[in-house]
């Protein structure tokens, strides 16, 4: 997952692609990267999740962005400072907020299967994050730093443009992977003695640490100087540490999205 996570940040991720697209094409000036960017817009996005006979789900996600210099708000994280930036490499810091369980910010579907009757939703918890890019390639790491598991994240992605024209007209394709921790696996896919329920198949499960695969493809159209659209799709594939879980019952999540932003 491209930041990868499971549900929530899959539509994390997709609202950033927009502003990483706008900043990408505000670096063009360095007067201006000296001056507070914005960008707001709404992201309609379609998703198949893989919990227990969970129906898709349809979003309307609005969404906010400012960056000065290095700093950054919003996006694929809370806040994020960026340390290092040449033509070819950078490396950023930031916090972020994990909620990957079913039951998250944007992951509790409107019909899903009676083994998540009486279920108690793992809470969500502030991350550090640390991000290493080179050239097409970027490196990932996630942290916990507060709640009750010590959960952790490693993800991995290739990012290749497939055609450009100027700052107005992009198409990108992405692959990666993202590996997670035992503590990542059993807070959000596992299912402990406290909650095990045989009556409804919530049997009790304690993954070991697991490996996610994903691909992606992103159109990007400038309308105009400040408007702009976005149609992104993405496919990821869940390790049998996870698909095995009572919480799970397919190996592919499928995300579509749509979205508009204006910058200013």
């Amino acid at each position: 997952m491209s930041t990868h996570r499971i549900m929530a940040r899959v539509l994390i991720s997709s609202c950033a692609l927009l502003i990483s697209w706008t900043l990408r094409a505000e670096e063009a000036s360095s007067l201006e990267s000296e001056q507070w960017q914005f960008a707001i817009g709404l992201m309609f996005v379609n998703a198949q999740t893989t919990w227990t006979e969970a129906e898709d789900q349809n979003l309307l996600l609005p969404y906010f962005s400012a960056a000065k210099g290095p700093w950054q708000i919003g996006g694929d994280s809370l806040l994020r400072y960026q340390l290092y930036a040449k033509d070819d490499a950078a490396f950023s810091i930031g916090i972020g907020y994990e909620d990957e369980g079913f039951g998250g910010i944007f992951t509790k579907p409107d019909s899903y299967g009676e083994v998540f009757e009486g279920y108690d939703n793992p809470d969500g918890t502030l991350t550090a994050e640390a991000q290493a890019q080179w050239l097409l390639f970027a490196i990932t790491a996630s942290h916990a730093v507060n709640g009750e598991a010590d959960t952790a994240t490693l993800g991995a992605n290739m990012t290749y443009p497939l055609f450009q024209y100027n700052e107005v007209f992009a198409v990108e394709a992405e692959i990666g992977a993202l590996w997670m921790n035992r503590d990542f696996t059993r807070q959000y896919f596992g299912v402990s003695e406290s909650q095990q329920d045989a009556s409804v198949g919530r049997v009790f499960y304690r993954p070991d640490s697991a490996l996610n695969y994903h691909w992606s493809i992103s159109i990007s159209y400038m309308l105009s100087e400040q408007w702009g659209v976005i149609l992104h799709y993405k496919q990821q594939y869940l390790d049998n540490e996870l698909l095995n879980s009572p919480l799970i019952d397919s190996d592919t999540s499928k995300q579509l999205a749509f979205g508009i932003q204006y910058q200013f």
